[in-house]
C-alpha cells in the first residue's frame, strides 16, 4: 500500500473531508472502499456533523481497516487510536482543528492504518 499517506493528504488538499481522504487513498491503494462506504461518511466533516467530537481521519482510518481485513479491524482500530492520541493527545476534531494541521493528522492516520495493517498477529 505504498503511497497511501502521501495520497490521503493530497485528497484533503483538494478539498474532501478528512475521513473521505483517508478513505480514498486506501481505495487509490486498490483496496476495495466502495462509494457506499464514501457516502457514508459524507456527514462526518468538522467532528460528525460539526459538532467536533471525532476525529474524521481516526474514523475513516478504522473504516478502512474493516473494509480491508475485518479480522484485523478491532486491533488496527485499536492502536490506531491509542498511537493517534500519544503523538496528538486527543481524537478530538474540535481540540486538534485549533492548530490547523488536519492535513497532518489525515496523514498520520493513513499512516498508523497501513502500519498495523501490514502487523499481522
Amino acid at each position: 500500500m505504498e503511497n497511501v499517506k502521501e495520497n490521503a493528504m493530497k485528497h484533503y488538499q483538494q478539498g474532501k473531508s478528512c475521513s473521505e481522504s483517508v478513505l480514498l487513498a486506501f481505495r487509490d491503494a486498490g483496496n476495495p472502499i466502495s462509494q457506499d462506504v464514501l457516502n457514508a461518511v459524507q456527514g462526518m466533516r468538522g467532528g460528525i456533523g460539526g459538532g467536533g467530537c471525532v476525529c474524521g481521519a481516526v474514523l475513516g482510518g478504522a473504516m478502512a481497516a474493516g473494509v480491508i481485513d475485518p479480522a484485523e479491524s478491532h486491533r488496527v482500530a485499536q492502536e490506531l487510536h491509542q498511537k493517534f492520541k500519544e503523538r496528538y493527545k486527543t481524537t478530538c476534531c474540535r481540540s486538534l482543528r485549533k492548530s490547523g494541521e488536519c492535513i497532518a493528522y489525515v496523514g498520520t492516520a493513513a499512516e498508523l492504518v497501513v502500519n498495523g495493517l501490514k502487523e499481522k498477529k
